[in-house]
């Protein structure tokens, strides 16, 4: 009798929480106890993601009888075109298996909220793409996807600014599409930790073509006039999108190697050493700005060098005194 009343409540739950179920959805083994826990059913997402989730498990359409099986199953959500306005939260828990997300033509979705791909470990491709009104992304929201190599954010026409460290921890990228949004410039650290990157688009931006800087820094004392020896860098401060080597030259001095790289996905150069001069400052300068990778596959940047830097100078002028 305890039974018989059990699954009846339960049955009563599930027509108050179905969403398009039927007369033939049934419980598997376990079920049961898994909804009296609370840990499955997916009706209170955003509708179009429980729709598409429910597309994707073709044997299924009641919402409340989808068990976290059911979701370690998927390995692709399709969001195109659906009239999305907000996603939640918790719109993708559970999905630890899937490995790509589009999300194409949702013309009134506006940003996303923080958090909502945290735990998509497997995520591999992840394509936001032609929401007309997308204006903002939080900071962080796509720093749990260490295993994403394909990212697309273009054609979001309203996209104008972007937070920095927004590509943080996307250790494995491989490709990032950013064109034909509103981007203007690009923050400093954009390309930091992007260190397998091979492809990126920028084009169709009105900061296009964006400027690549690299500039020299003595790290070893804030003021460059200082006795030496001195330890300098050459550094780009959106961080590198592919390895850039520079030719250095030391007028009035020598130094401890002719060429510094900026490995991709750093910020600065390995040291290189400058002894003092002999009794004359020393001014260091770049060579030509490295050029792009061959085979088109960086589009809409450009790189440049910044000013030579002159050490020692006052230290010279002492010892002239």
């Amino acid at each position: 009798m305890k039974n018989f009343l059990k699954n009846a409540v339960l049955f009563a739950l599930f027509g108050l929480m179905a969403c398009g179920g039927n007369s033939n959805d049934t419980l598997g083994p376990g079920d049961s106890d898994e909804i009296t826990a609370g840990t499955m059913g997916i009706c209170n997402r955003t509708p179009q993601v429980r729709d598409a989730i429910l597309t994707v498990l073709s044997d299924i359409d009641n919402c409340a009888l989808v068990t976290k099986a059911h979701l370690s199953s998927i390995t692709r959500l399709d969001l195109n075109g659906q009239g999305i306005t907000d996603l939640r939260r918790a719109d993708f828990d559970g999905l630890d298996n899937l490995q790509r997300i589009d999300i194409f033509f949702n013309e009134r979705l506006s940003t996303l909220p923080e958090g909502v791909f945290s735990g998509l470990d497997n995520l591999q491709s992840l394509n936001i793409y032609a929401n007309e009104m997308l204006s903002t992304l939080p900071e962080g929201v796509f720093s749990d996807l260490s295993n994403l190599q394909w990212l697309s954010l273009s054609g979001n026409e309203m996209l104008s600014d972007l937070p920095e460290d927004i590509f943080s921890g996307l250790s494995s990228l491989r490709a990032l599409q950013l064109y034909n949004n509103n981007l203007s410039m690009l923050p400093e650290g954009i390309f930091s930790g992007l260190s397998k990157l091979k492809l990126l688009w920028l084009q169709g931006n009105p900061g296009t073509p964006f400027t690549l800087t690299i500039e020299l820094e003595r790290t070893d004392n804030m003021d460059n006039n200082a006795p030496g020896p001195a330890n300098i860098v050459v550094k780009v401060a959106e961080g590198a999108p592919f390895d850039m080597t520079v030719s250095l030259s030391a007028q009035g001095g020598t130094l401890s190697a002719n060429t510094a790289t900026i490995v991709a996905g750093e910020i600065k150069s390995e040291t290189v050493m400058v002894p003092p001069g002999e009794g004359n400052s020393v001014t260091i300068s770049l060579g030509p700005a490295p050029a792009l990778p061959q085979f088109l596959n960086h589009a809409g940047i450009q790189t440049a060098v910044g000013d030579s830097l002159v050490l020692f100078g006052q230290a010279a002028n002492r010892q002239g005194n």
